[in-house]
């Protein structure tokens, strides 16, 4: 993956049954927002910060 798409901070919360993600890549000053259910938002997260970098 392009460095310049990996996670540098993001922030998630609960939406009913979705998860909602606030996230900043590499690179860029902007903020970003997905919102999807959460067992595909963490493979993701997963794949954006890569397999050494786990959160959950």
């Amino acid at each position: 993956m392009d460095r310049e798409w990996c996670l540098v901070s993001f922030e998630a919360f609960w939406l009913d049954k979705n998860m909602i993600l606030f996230y900043r890549a590499e690179r860029s000053d902007k903020i970003a927002i997905i919102s999807m259910p959460s067992e595909r938002l963490s493979a993701f997260i997963e794949v954006a910060i890569g397999a050494e970098h786990r959160f959950w």
